[in-house]
């Protein structure tokens, strides 16, 4: 995907977009069917949806974003809230100059950015789709105390493999290994925080954007009970489980991610 910086809320943010290139201070064109805005994972980045965004590109203007402290975006520290990301979020879809509401597309943390984009950003919002979210924090204390160690020196980095399904290509295992070594956990940890104190569950009655919740059939049970959960809450959501696929499905099966996304675009009013 063609990629450049622009300046959101006084940071370099890095952006990938579909279309030509354009000058540095010149927008993409947004023109394509519905913009997609993708919201990449606590530790995540934009990369992610490389796979996922050329699919959609088809119809649509796919758009990812690395967050501040995140991979190829400026600063040294997060953003610290989930409310605080859904603002800059908007801000983002401000300084792209956007016509019209996008379709917000997160992925693990990035659906929790989306649902709050949802509840206070709804002029931004036209629909959600909710990626291998838990709208409440289901990780536990310990990964944030391991995190909180790696962060300061006092533990070595992991590379969960059950975030992949049994079977996954090698190479989508190497880059998925490499992607966590971009970002500090310095960063990490306080996403962890952000995702712990965040309220924004208990409002998921309050959504109304039409709403798609996509799910690995491997991710962890605890995503799994958190995505039927949501179904349930969010009036009129519909649900999609993707074979072949654990928590990084946008990486894993994007060819049959933005399928279910394009069938859920084409039936928007």
């Amino acid at each position: 995907m063609p990629s450049k910086y622009v300046s959101i809320q006084g940071v370099a943010t890095f952006l990938r977009h579909a279309g030509p290139t354009t000058l540095p201070e010149s927008p993409p064109d947004l023109s394509r069917g519905e913009i997609v805005l993708c919201l990449h994972n606590g530790g995540g980045n934009s990369r992610n949806f490389d796979a996922l965004a050329e699919k959609l590109s088809e119809h649509h203007s796919p758009l990812a974003f690395d967050l501040p402290g995140h991979d190829r975006s400026g600063s040294q520290v997060g953003l610290g809230s989930v409310a605080a990301m859904a603002e800059f979020a908007a801000s983002v879809l401000k300084t792209l100059q956007a016509d019209r509401p996008a379709v917000i597309l997160g992925h693990g943390m990035g659906g929790n950015v989306a649902i709050q984009m949802a509840l206070e950003h709804s002029e931004s919002v036209r629909a959600l789709v909710l990626t291998n979210c838990s709208a409440a924090y289901t990780c536990g204390d310990e990964l944030i105390e391991r995190t909180r160690l790696v962060s300061i020196g006092r533990a070595p980095r992991d590379f969960d493999m059950k975030l992949f399904a049994k079977g996954c290509a090698q190479e989508t295992l190497r880059a998925g290994y490499m992607d966590t070594r971009k970002t500090d956990p310095r960063v990490i940890y306080p996403n962890l925080l952000a995702l712990r104190d965040w309220s924004g569950v208990n409002r998921l009655g309050e959504i109304g954007a039409p709403t798609l919740i996509c799910s690995g059939e491997g991710d962890y049970p605890a995503n799994t009970d958190e995505a039927a959960r949501m179904v349930e809450n969010i009036s009129g959501a519909s649900q999609k489980i993707i074979a072949d696929a654990a928590h990084m499905l946008p990486t894993e099966q994007p060819a049959a991610l933005s399928l279910a996304v394009c069938e859920f675009l084409g039936a928007l009013p």
